[in-house]
């Protein structure tokens, strides 16, 4: 059951499928997807060694990718 305000919701039934299309270009935001390389993981231990900022750090990552 749900309670949004005064109102309640019963959940009577789950669709596990996708009523979309799932777009490739968005799959890195899928949590699953979302594990580092080797290389992004040196990359990120190199940066951070001569004190990059996270921000810059990502940029450059996606900028590569």
């Amino acid at each position: 059951m749900v309670t949004k305000g005064q109102q309640t919701w019963m959940i009577t039934i789950v669709v596990h499928e996708h009523n979309h299309e799932i777009s490739p270009t968005k799959s890195r935001l899928i949590r699953e997807n979302r594990r580092l390389n080797l290389e992004v993981k040196r990359t990120f231990q190199i940066n951070d060694e001569t004190n990059v900022r996270l921000n810059n750090i990502f940029r450059s990552l996606v900028c590569d990718g």
